[in-house]
């Protein structure tokens, strides 16, 4: 089976890969001192959705809010998790830059409770800590919730440039904008709560803006696997049939969740039927069935290697290990601008462009201590959720 296509499928429903993944990458650039992190730190934002509005243009009454913030840490979201990570944010931060953080939250119409909180305290944290050291960047995952429900989340990520004050945020499409709404604002408006903090006003730009670009790889890609639909839907319907021939009384085709579904994205669905898929249990299958089974999955992953655009968590560590090398070499930001726009421009040449990144982050396993361990348990592998259970 395709181990790059298992991995890119791995790390959107594989948390301990994900973060481990995202950790080690930005680990590389320790030493120089480039970047800093807290490792296993996420961020999540939840958005608030304005009702009743279906067409985004650039009214503030018609743009996401901020409903709350939360962290995950090692994976875990809990009280207990946040009362540690508090322990540590009051032995860094004052009072006072506690009560700021806090104060310009609310004068920007953001309330958090006690809970929520600490996610953003955690972050001036970091910030201090790593000004202290000499660093150039703080690198925090960010999590997006549309506030739709269905799971609909979105990997993106903050980059905080310490001498600037600069909040640099970044999002694989390159858009900022989910059901024709725009978000891009709501997170300014959460960073906002940084002013003051590094001395000087919050500077808060999107990594797109910043860099001149129009639109970023997730784009590239759901635009170019929209061309090809037509080949999508036989490749795809062929595989259903095959399904409900072999497996009758197994629903793996999944109800239509029209309340979260993305209407720009005409090859969602393959997403949808590998997750049913590779959950399947198949220990009371016989050997000949598994083998029917196996080779209906391998078929599945072939399609989401060729054509599925919901690869945010491996475009984020891709484009962001780029961002960092680049900044390590010394390129300034017109050169590193020209160098991401080069990257791009080999996604638009490619015929199927998924082949890029999915390439890409394979090469990233070599980051690991035990790359071999890891990459035979992929390679290897044939069920994903198998898999992640051994990582």
């Amino acid at each position: 089976m395709l181990p790059n296509a298992k991995l890119a499928y791995l790390l959107s429903t594989c948390p301990k890969l994900n973060s481990s993944l995202m950790s080690v990458m930005v680990k590389q650039y320790a030493q120089s001192k480039t970047v800093a992190t807290r490792h296993y730190f996420e961020l999540w934002i939840t958005l608030y959705e304005p009702k009743n509005i279906t067409q985004y243009n650039t009214d503030p009454g018609k743009l996401f809010s901020i409903k709350n913030t939360r962290l995950k840490f090692v994976n875990m979201e809990d009280n207990v998790v946040n009362d540690a990570l508090q322990f540590y944010n009051a032995s860094v931060l004052s009072n006072t830059e506690m009560r700021l953080i806090k104060s310009n939250l609310v004068k920007n119409g953001i309330k958090l409770n006690d809970q929520q909180i600490i996610a953003m305290y955690s972050i001036a944290a970091l910030i201090k800590e790593y000004k202290k050291s000499g660093f150039k960047y703080v690198f925090i995952p960010v999590i997006i919730d549309y506030g739709r429900g269905g799971g609909v989340v979105h990997q993106t990520a903050l980059i905080i440039c310490i001498k600037e004050s600069k909040f640099i945020y970044y999002e694989p499409y390159g858009l900022y904008t989910k059901y024709e709404k725009s978000y891009k604002e709501a997170v300014g408006i959460l960073m906002n709560c940084f002013d003051g903090f590094l001395n000087d006003p919050v500077n808060y730009i999107t990594y797109h803006d910043l860099l001149g670009h129009k639109q970023g790889i997730q784009a590239i890609l759901i635009e170019n696997n929209n061309k090809n639909v037509a080949d999508y839907d036989a490749n795809y319907n062929n595989i259903v049939e095959t399904l409900l021939r072999e497996f009758p009384k197994v629903k793996f085709v999944p109800d239509e969740d029209k309340n979260a579904r993305d209407l720009t994205d005409k090859t969602l669905s393959v997403l949808d039927l590998l997750f049913n898929v590779d959950k399947f249990n198949v220990e009371n299958l016989s050997e000949e069935k598994k083998d029917v089974y196996y080779n209906i999955l391998e078929k599945i992953l072939g399609q989401y290697y060729c054509y599925n655009s919901k690869t945010c968590v491996s475009i984020t560590i891709v484009e962001m290990n780029k961002f960092f090398s680049y900044t390590e070499n010394g390129d300034d930001i017109g050169e590193i601008s020209k160098k991401i726009g080069d990257v791009y421009n080999e996604y638009y040449d490619k015929k199927i462009p998924n082949q890029i990144l999915m390439n890409d982050v394979y090469k990233m396993l070599n980051l690991f201590r035990d790359v071999v361990k890891v990459r035979d348990l992929i390679d290897e592998g044939k069920q994903s959720i198998k898999i992640c259970e051994k990582i």
